[in-house]
């Protein structure tokens, strides 16, 4: 038989990509998770809720009384700062109290804010310095 006449077998179909739950059902089976991240995870899956969705995590920084600065990430900023001077906060200002805030930026996924801290964190104090002069003349965080 002649070569063109020979049928060909269909393409291979593209796989589908996962949905958001199906994702998040499978962190949730796949790996070692704590139990209270799985029960949150399930939950959200339950709910059809992306985590890219959750966009209720802050950047901050803030002024040591040693006059340094530190950056952080929180869902409440001003619950924060309070742990800060209680003494419960990061180990760094545990001893360098009271803190004051500086900047705080919000509106990122916890994600988001890890990143934006970590790019933050790398940028020098002059840089730090003039976010927080930005954040200032721009009428403060809206927290």
């Amino acid at each position: 038989m002649p070569e063109a006449l020979v049928p060909r077998p269909p393409p291979p179909k593209a796989p589908r990509p996962f949905s958001a739950k199906y994702r998040l059902l499978i962190i949730f089976y796949n790996t070692r998770v704590k139990p209270v991240y799985r029960r949150m995870i399930s939950i959200l899956a339950q709910a059809g809720v992306k985590p890219e969705d959750q966009r209720d995590w802050n950047v901050y920084i803030v002024r040591c009384a040693d006059q340094t600065l530190y950056t952080g990430i929180a869902k409440d900023v001003s619950k924060r700062i309070a742990q800060h001077n209680a003494g419960r906060g990061a180990a760094y200002t545990r001893t360098r109290r009271p803190v004051t805030m500086v900047y705080a930026a919000p509106g990122f996924t916890r994600s988001g804010a890890l990143v934006e801290e970590a790019r933050i964190k790398a940028l020098p104090r002059d840089e730090k310095k003039r976010l927080a002069r930005a954040a200032k003349r721009a009428g403060g965080p809206a927290i």
